[in-house]
């Protein structure tokens, strides 16, 4: 289901929604910018009512954690005021860099901040929004150890199967496009414009979780990871590594 917002013309409106609508993918550190590009200091969710053609307002919440299987203190996203209408959601991802509840990287005296999430952590969602619980459980995978390979005259960039992980996400600033693989042995294109390689580049590779991988390939799929509510509760994490330009 790709959810269309902000349509200029209400009149292809059918009945109007009231079914809430969440995307959030767990990471603890910003993922790359090629996939459901992640703002530089807080993780952000999607919190929308599916509305109609005509649109999908952002949703409230009064309730809004996370629980690690381990114990602690919750972790919890507050509420932000956004600048425009709610973003597109397609099954290739969402953009979130203007998402309506955050939870900071950043760890403080009385909050734990998302960079605390660890890879195999288990964890929970309870959300309270306008009279309904959506709920969910996690589980973050293990992070990816990329290295580059050399052989026959071509370069690949190789790394063992990370556990928990059901497809790598391989993108870098020698390619010009991202790919999305089972595989664990990538052939490197540098099919980039050398103008816009930078000196030092870098190749990135995202495991993603199968409540991901679901999500974005079966279209059939209303919802992946969570229960009272459409859209995804996924899990990610990623490692670089230096590409050398040919």
């Amino acid at each position: 289901m790709i959810i269309a917002l902000g349509c200029a013309d209400a009149s292809l409106a059918g009945p109007a929604s009231k079914e809430p609508f969440l995307y959030l993918i767990l990471s603890s550190e910003p993922l790359s910018r090629g996939f459901s590009p992640f703002p530089d200091t807080a993780l952000q969710a999607l919190l929308l009512t599916t509305g109609s053609a005509s649109g999908a307002p952002f949703r409230s919440a009064n309730c809004f954690e996370l629980t690690a299987e381990t114990g602690g203190s919750p972790f919890v996203f507050v509420s932000r005021a956004t600048s425009g209408p709610a973003p597109g959601v397609a099954r290739s991802g969402a953009i979130v860099e203007d998402g309506n509840f955050v939870l900071p990287f950043t760890s403080t005296p009385t909050a734990r901040g998302a960079s605390e999430l660890q890879p195999f952590g288990i964890y929970d969602l309870h959300l309270e929004s306008e009279g309904r619980t959506i709920t969910g459980r996690v589980i973050m995978p293990a992070r990816p150890q990329a290295a580059v390979l050399e052989e026959g005259g071509l370069r690949f960039i190789t790394f063992p199967k990370a556990a928990g992980a059901a497809a790598y996400y391989v993108d870098g600033d020698t390619e010009q496009y991202p790919r999305i693989t089972t595989l664990t042995r990538v052939q490197l294109r540098y099919d980039m414009d050398p103008a816009f390689v930078p000196k030092n580049p870098q190749l990135r590779v995202t495991a993603l979780d199968s409540n991901i991988v679901r999500y974005i390939s079966d279209t059939t799929v209303a919802r992946t990871g969570i229960e009272g509510a459409f859209g995804l509760l996924g899990a990610a994490t990623f490692s670089s590594v230096s590409v050398p330009w040919p």
